[in-house]
């Protein structure tokens, strides 16, 4: 039962992964890029932006600006939101900590912060000769340089100084428009559409590019299923096992019920007694303990990945594993409560 319950656990919050992105640092939809024309050192130009938002379905866009920095002794893909002035934006994803706030802050990738040396708290040093606090860590765009645990997320001022500081201010420079719709169903076609509407105007249209890490957890979303189907085959002989046995090994304890008066019936509901009370231990002890063991084990792939922790407790699934434990016990009572029923007092008590 504890095994059922944690990989039940388990799944869900795999599961949850593989329907929401931004766990992986994808909180958007699609990703819209802008023709060279309309975009600088400064960002996209505004018109575009205001277009894109103001197409059917957008829900919230961000302008995410990317160039390699120097920082410490590691060339890092650097990322900036820059500020709209009205409507819902799309931020990057923290995973601990928060986002900077003020230029003397950075949050930066878990494998970033790992080549580095450094933590939430520690400085680092920037290229044009000041120091930044890290603030959080968080989870940014792949691309083919980078995976998406690996960045520094800094404040607009900051990261247009660090543009500045790197020499040729233009080259590497790039800018993207994340956008994320109302209804976050059926996005492929959704972003077939805004890209026919958006037209000529846009250099391409895409739907946001999901870290390889998600497509590994989606080709092993079919083991713990299986997993569970055999921890619950095993659950289930073990006990009709020990139904079995009991018919067995009490015969001359049923034997003697019955010559006290005890009916076919009663010797039935002995039967089914002892496999509810079987069930009720299992769940007593192994829903807590799969809990536990479920979130901890989520929370060990989390860190790992890694993804932003959610909680993967199941409160449907748990609450239907509950009356089905029983239900499946009582209908495993059957047969050796039938078998017990049809015993022949005399016969087993012979003897005696």
């Amino acid at each position: 039962m504890a095994g059922v319950v944690a990989i039940i656990t388990l799944n869900h919050g795999l599961d949850d992964s593989l329907h929401h992105p931004a766990v992986a640092g994808v909180a958007w939809d699609a990703t819209v890029t802008p023709v060279a024309a309309d975009s600088s050192i400064d960002g996209v130009r505004p018109g575009i932006v205001d277009t894109v938002i103001a197409q059917p379905g957008v829900a919230a866009t961000g302008s995410i600006g990317r160039f390699t920095a120097q920082i410490g002794t590691v060339g890092v893909p650097t990322f900036t939101v820059l500020p709209r002035g009205t409507g819902s934006q799309v931020q990057l994803v923290t995973l601990t900590g928060r986002a900077p706030s003020t230029d003397g802050e950075i949050t930066l990738g878990p494998s970033t912060a790992r080549d580095l040396g450094v933590s939430i708290g520690d400085t680092v040093p920037l290229p044009d000769g000041t120091s930044a606090r890290v603030v959080g860590l968080g989870l940014f765009p792949s691309d083919v340089h980078a995976q998406f645990d690996e960045g520094a997320w800094v404040s607009n001022t900051l990261w247009a100084r660090l543009v500045q500081a790197s020499g040729d201010a233009s080259d590497g420079v790039q800018f993207s428009i994340a956008v994320r719709f109302v209804d976050r169903g059926h996005i492929p076609a959704q972003t077939e559409a805004l890209g026919v509407a958006l037209g000529r105007s846009v250099d391409s249209v895409v739907p946001a590019e999901l870290p390889a890490e998600l497509s590994n957890l989606h080709n092993v979303r079919r083991l713990p299923i299986v997993l569970a189907v055999f921890l619950t085959a095993l659950g289930i002989a073990a006990v009709a096992h020990a139904l079995f046995t009991t018919v067995r090994r009490r015969r001359k304890d049923l034997a003697v019920l019955q010559a006290l008066g005890i009916t076919r019936r009663g010797t039935r509901v002995v039967l089914a007694a002892q496999g509810s009370v079987v069930a009720l231990i299992g769940l007593l002890a192994g829903v807590p303990l799969g809990l536990i063991a479920g979130r901890a084990g989520w929370r060990a792939v989390t860190d790992r990945v890694p993804l932003t922790f959610r909680s993967p407790f199941n409160g449907v699934a748990i609450a239907l594993v509950i009356p089905a434990a029983i239900v499946i016990a009582n209908v495993l009572a059957l047969l050796p409560g039938h078998r017990a029923a049809r015993m022949e007092p005399a016969v087993a008590l012979r003897t005696e």
